[in-house]
This record gives structure tokens, sequence and C-alpha cells, in this order.
């Protein structure tokens, strides 16, 4: 906190990385932070700790940006590293609350003339400007801004605050955010002791000064808790809070002596009933309650879910609320494309597809709203991904239904367990609002018919495709100078690289 000042007296600003084997508390320690980061590495390891963890820190304590040591890499880069290669992993670190890059790094390039140059050592993205695909990198780094920048705006959107337990460090306090087995379609912040005394209920639900809210609070499962944070439980809790966890058994300070111990379980009786363990399901107490378990308790229905099959395994998401419109990222982490079903924690508001590639935004055609969702198919590319905005303006068109072509239902919208017949039959169809009316664009020909939720008609007659163009006779290649390929290459028919016989040109 006193660094944190004296920054600010010389107009700096102040960014950590607050977690590591160190004698403090994590979360607290970002959280005097201006910008907190973490961090995430190519190949297996825990980034899902390091950035979830440092996220919650940012979203808690009222940071709007929330940054990451990027693709930090070891022997596994060795100048491997392209856009596609990176994107999966990229996107998944956005779901867990990054909003801003920083790449792991840039490497001091000294020559003119020699390529790919220097690195640091084998550690790094391998991103500098000796990089083959520099020239091209462009469209990447612009879909990363896009993405940043709407990653950073409004609020967080999340059902569970975790309570982190009051304790020595240990592997434990860091890992404990991902612990909680959060329910599918459902997020979560960890939440410190600190900031546990600040909390409020409002309308139910558990607010922070920083405006986030949650819908219930999940203690740690831990035995021990302070006389002074089991009362301010009792508080949440008579105001009207859902508390979810095992009751403590005993302080773990030495403060006040044994009469801790005893007011502690005293405290615990009130809260849990009169219980030995953590086997009770619910117990009323003032306003709120206390239960042992989430789901099929207390949480609703879930924020965002994908129907069929392991569909929901396929699809990571982030929710944010900025002004009027609802924003979630939604990620594939299929290397093929695919259809699917999405549920939307939203109803009234009109859905968009807003496109960080392209940067072009389409109003969605095809959508079902009732019972507190909205369902829509949304075709995602190889590791694709997308924002879906829920705008709080009417619709341009009806929102159409059911889709059949020559006949045969392509769109299943009701609210029912999907086949695996009933997927992907979407698949070659993009269904628009388009001045007022609706655009179909398909490879597959047809007598297109959709219909409105008020039962209108609409139909399309789309004609066969026109055939591919064939490449005959000899072409050429031209290669840029000084990469070790020669300057022109006549080719008689099309082959691949490593089949060619020239070593510059095989490894270009």
């Amino acid at each position: 906190g006193r660094l944190s000042e004296l920054c600010h007296q010389n107009g700096l600003k102040l960014s950590i990385e607050g977690y590591g084997t160190g004698p403090f508390d994590c979360l607290p320690y970002a959280g005097r932070a201006d910008i907190v980061q973490g961090e995430f590495w190519m190949g297996a390891l825990p980034h899902w700790v390091w950035t979830k963890q440092m996220a919650s820190a940012g979203h808690t304590y009222g940071k709007s940006v929330v940054a990451a040591e990027a693709f930090t890499a070891q022997d596994e880069a060795k100048w491997k590293n392209h856009p596609f290669r990176l994107k999966e992993l990229g996107d998944e670190v956005f779901t867990l609350g990054v909003n801003r890059m920083v790449f792991h790094r840039y490497a001091h390039q000294p020559w003119l003339d020699r390529k790919p140059g220097m690195t640091m050592g084998p550690f790094g993205i391998n991103f500098e400007r000796t990089e083959t695909w520099w020239e091209e990198s462009r469209a990447w780094l612009t879909y990363l801004a896009r993405c940043q920048y709407l990653l950073q705006q409004g609020t967080f959107v999340a059902d569970i605050a975790c309570l982190m337990p009051e304790r020595a460090y240990d592997s434990y306090y860091m890992a404990a955010p991902v612990h909680v087995n959060t329910p599918p379609g459902y997020d979560h912040d960890a939440l410190s002791a600190e900031l546990l005394n600040q909390m409020t209920v409002q309308n139910g639900r558990l607010t922070l000064p920083s405006g986030m809210s949650y819908q219930v609070l999940v203690l740690p499962q831990a035995t021990r808790m302070r006389v002074a944070q089991l009362r301010k439980i009792k508080q949440l809790v008579e105001a009207g809070a859902v508390i979810c966890g095992p009751p403590p058994l005993r302080s773990p300070s030495l403060a006040d002596g044994p009469e801790a111990d005893a007011e502690v379980r005293r405290l615990a009786d009130e809260l849990w009933g009169d219980c030995d363990g953590v086997d009770v399901l619910e117990h009323h107490f003032g306003k709120g309650k206390v239960v042992s378990r989430l789901e099929g308790t207390v949480l609703w229905t879930p924020d965002f879910s994908v129907q069929g099959g392991e569909a929901g395994k396929q699809v990571r998401f982030i929710h944010r609320q900025v002004g009027g419109k609802d924003v979630y990222f939604i990620a594939s982490n299929q290397g093929e494309a695919s259809t699917f079903y999405c549920n939307f924690r939203v109803v009234g508001k009109r859905p968009e597809l807003w496109h960080p590639d392209s940067g072009q935004i389409e109003q969605v055609a095809l959508y079902r709203q009732d019972a507190g969702v909205t369902r829509i198919p949304i075709r995602l590319d190889p590791y694709g991904s997308v924002f879906v905005v829920f705008n709080n303006v009417k619709p341009e068109a009806e929102p159409v239904e059911s889709v059949t072509r020559n006949g045969a239902e392509l769109s299943y919208l009701e609210p029912k367990v999907l086949t695996t017949d009933c997927l992907g039959k979407l698949d070659a169809l993009s269904l628009t609002v388009a001045e007022g009316g609706y655009r179909v664009e398909t490879t597959e020909p047809g007598t297109y018919e959709l219909k409105t939720g008020s039962g209108k008609s609409f139909s399309a007659v789309v004609g066969e495709s026109p055939k591919p163009l064939e490449i005959e006779g000899p072409w050429e290649v031209f290669f840029p100078k000084g990469w070790g390929a020669p300057e022109q290459v006549r080719f008689d028919k099309l082959i691949s690289w490593p089949m060619h016989s020239d070593a510059g040109v095989k490894y270009f």
C-alpha cells in the first residue's frame, strides 16, 4: 500500500503479479495495485490458477484492467508459434478474466542481416520483427485489441463468491478459487477476508463497493474461522444472504483464548442449526439461509450453457454487463468448426453477434426466448470465438424460430435435449437480419422456409453454387530476398512445400 502511495505521488501507476511463495495475502496484496497482473504459459501449467485469482482481485477491488504476462514459453516455443497456435489459449484466459495481454516477450534484435536472431534463452513467445509472420500479424493484434477493449468495459457477472481462508500461505490458497467446483454454466470470484467486512446485502445479493454482486457466498473448506469473521457472516445471513459451506469448529487465533473457540461453536450452532457435521442441507436464519451444497439448492438457471452431448465442455464463456447491455464472450476449444446451441440467461433484449476478427456486427435472426433464457444456434470456426451482445433496443425484425430446407427441419429451438442427429444441421446455414428482413447464406441449395414466433412465414430459393476454378499449367512463386530461398521458382503443378528438393523452399 505504501509503494502504491509513492507511485501515485510521482505520477506512476503500480502493477503487481500478486501471488507466489511469499508471506502475504494474495488478494489484498494485488488489490493495492492500479493494474493487477497474472500470467499464463504455453504448455500444461496451472495458468488458470494465476489468472483467475488475479482476475478476482481485479473484480473485487474495482480494477478495470486485469493484465497477464502472456504466452510465456519454455523449450516448446523454438520459433514454432503463430497466431492460430496461440489463439485457443489466449481465448481461454480471456474467459478467465484477463483483458490485457503483456507479451512475454519482445527480444532486442541488434542485427539487420541475421534471422531469426536473438532469443531470451528458451523462454518467450518469439514475437519480434524477425518472425516470418511479423508483417502479417496485424489481423491477430487487431483481434486481441478488440477483445481487450470490450472485456475492459462494464462489470463482470458472477453468481458465486468464494471466501478465502485466513491461514499461512500454502499451495491450497493459491489454487483455492478453482477448488470450489463451480457448477458448469456459472462463474465465481475469490474473495478476501478483508473485503468480506465491506460486504452488504442488497436485494438478496451480496454486494461489494466495487459494484460486484453475488448470489451466494461459499465458505472455505476449513475447520477454523475467527470470531469477528463469523459474526460478519451472521450479519449477512440475517440480512438475507445465502451462505454455503461447512460450519467452523474453532478459531485459528490465540486471541481471547479458549473463549474464542466456544464463541465460534456457539455462532456456528446458531447459523447451521444443531448439527454435528456438514450434512445439513438447508437451515434458515434471519432473512437468509445456510446450505451445505450449491447444486439443487440455491443457484438459478445457469448463466450460460450449451446443449447436446459433450458440447458444454467445448465452449468457454465470460459475461459482463455494460450499461444496459449484456456482453458474453464465447470461445470454442475444438479444432473443427461446429454449430452450438447456446443458452443465455437474458431475455427481452436484441441479440447481436460482434465478430472480433472482422469487426462485423450482425443482428441474430434465429433465436427463441422463453423461461428466462435466450437460445441461439451459433456456428464457431475451429477455435472460433464471438461476442454475443444483448442490446436493450427493439429488434428490427421478428425472431425466426423455425427453419426448414425442402420441408426438413433444420433448427431445434425447443427447450429439449438435442440428439446428435439434430446437431450440425445448421452448419451450412447463416441467417441474419438485413434491411428489416432476413438474409440467408448457405452452401446447400434448396427451398428454405422461415417461420417466426407469431406464425409468419418467409421463403427463399437458393440455387447451386458455382463450381470451383481449377489452376492449370505452370505457375511461379517469388520469395523475399535473404531468407535462404531462391528468388523465383517455377512449378509445373501444385505441390506441397515439404516435397520440394530445395531446402530454402522446403523449410520456408
